[in-house]
C-alpha cells in the first residue's frame, strides 16, 4: 500500500472532521558530529552497501570484512545518530569484587614487606601457618592491588592503602 494511500485511509478513519497534519520539518539539526577514522569507513562502508544493491555479501567482499561484521553494522547503524558507529567500549559490564577482608590484606602486605622477593606461593603457606587460609590465586590478586596502590603511592600511605581496599 503507497504511502499516499495509507494516509487517507488514516484520515477516513479518524472520522473525517478532523485533519490530520503531517510533521513540519524539522528544526536546524545539530551539526554532525565529528567521527573517528574508523567509524569514517564504517559509513562510508554503509553507504556503499545501500548504493549498490544492498547486498551484504558483495559488501563484505568489497571491503574485505566477514558477513557477520556487515551484518553487525547494520545492526547498530542509527542515521539519526552516527555516534553509532563508534567503537564500543569492550570493558565486562560487572567486574569482579574483591571478596578479601582488611584483615587479610593487611597480613598479605605485611608478609610482603617482609619478604619481598616471595611470590605468591610461598607467601599463600605462610598465612596457612597464621592461620590465615587463602588461596593462591586469591593472594596473587590481593599483590597485584597493593602494587597498583603503590603506583599511586602518596606520602603518608593511607590514601594509596585505602584504595587498595575499595577499589
Amino acid at each position: 500500500m503507497a504511502k499516499s494511500t495509507r494516509w487517507r485511509r488514516a484520515a477516513r478513519q479518524a472520522g473525517g472532521t478532523q485533519r490530520l497534519r503531517r510533521a513540519g520539518p524539522r528544526s536546524i539539526a545539530a551539526p554532525p558530529p565529528e567521527l573517528s577514522r574508523r567509524a569514517t569507513v564504517r559509513l562510508e562502508m554503509l553507504d556503499w552497501h545501500r548504493s549498490h544493491g544492498g547486498s551484504v555479501s558483495r559488501t563484505a567482499r568489497h571491503f574485505g570484512y566477514a558477513r557477520p561484521t556487515v551484518y553487525r553494522w547494520l545492526g547498530r547503524f542509527d542515521r539519526h545518530r552516527l555516534e553509532s558507529l563508534e567503537d564500543r567500549s569492550s570493558r565486562p559490564a560487572r567486574r569482579r569484587r574483591p571478596t578479601w577482608t582488611l584483615a587479610e590484606l593487611t597480613a598479605v602486605r605485611r608478609l610482603r614487606e617482609r619478604y619481598p622477593r616471595w611470590g605468591k606461593d610461598k607467601l599463600a603457606v605462610l598465612l596457612r601457618r597464621d592461620g590465615i587460609r587463602l588461596s593462591v590465586s586469591m593472594v596473587g590478586r590481593i599483590l597485584a592491588r597493593l602494587r597498583r596502590a603503590v603506583r599511586t603511592y602518596d606520602p603518608s600511605g593511607v590514601m594509596a592503602f585505602a584504595r587498595a581496599l575499595t577499589s
